[in-house]
């Protein structure tokens, strides 16, 4: 089981396929452990479709990767996701692993 932890970012989305570069989206991120992410947004996002992300973390680094929206629940104004990440490196995961540990501890104190 992963620890996960919660944050504000943007991500810039773009389904798997499409030509350009995608457009930066305004995403609430309800919560992001190292093999998934749930986040609210007013965009339409497809079930099982699997978009390329680029993750700005709390550290203003930014993570490359795709995500796999696993589950979609309608809200007023919007909707709220859960996704895998998919193809995830080991060093993008350990980056996020580390924040997860770090705030682990802390609630423990």
């Amino acid at each position: 089981m992963n620890f996960r932890m919660e944050l504000s970012a943007t991500l810039v989305i773009k389904p798997i396929g499409s030509k350009g570069e995608g457009s930066p989206t305004a995403v609430q991120i309800v919560d992001v452990s190292k093999t998934g992410i749930g986040l609210q947004t007013p965009v339409k996002l497809q079930k099982d479709m699997t978009y390329e992300v680029d993750l700005t973390l709390w550290t203003k680094e930014t993570i490359h990767a795709f995500m796999n929206i696993a589950r979609e629940v309608p809200t007023n104004g919007g909707y709220i996701y859960g996704a895998t990440f998919i193809g995830m490196s080991q060093t993008d995961m350990q980056r996020i692993a580390v924040y997860e540990d770090f705030l682990s501890m802390e609630l423990q104190q």
